[in-house]
């Protein structure tokens, strides 16, 4: 005859396998979030690395050009 189960009631083995579905698909979604934003934040560091090198570019040339106008004023 075998052991049945009552009527409505699920077996501890589907249970947990449904719960561990479930859950390796948290951790999955939570992997994906992860990592794009991570990207959207290494993008942001590139972009502001990329205008703060710009920047300092620029701030060397105004400084060069106001020690040449310094030493013209000189002479």
């Amino acid at each position: 005859m075998g052991y049945e189960l009552p009527v409505g009631k699920t077996p501890h083995s589907a249970r947990t396998s449904s719960g561990l579905y479930y859950a390796s698909m948290k951790t999955h979604q939570l992997r994906l979030a992860q990592r794009i934003l991570l990207s959207l934040l290494a993008t942001a560091l590139l972009v502001i690395a990329g205008v703060g090198c710009n920047t300092a570019h620029g701030f060397g040339k105004d400084v060069s050009n106001t020690g040449d106008s310094i030493q013209r004023g000189t002479k």
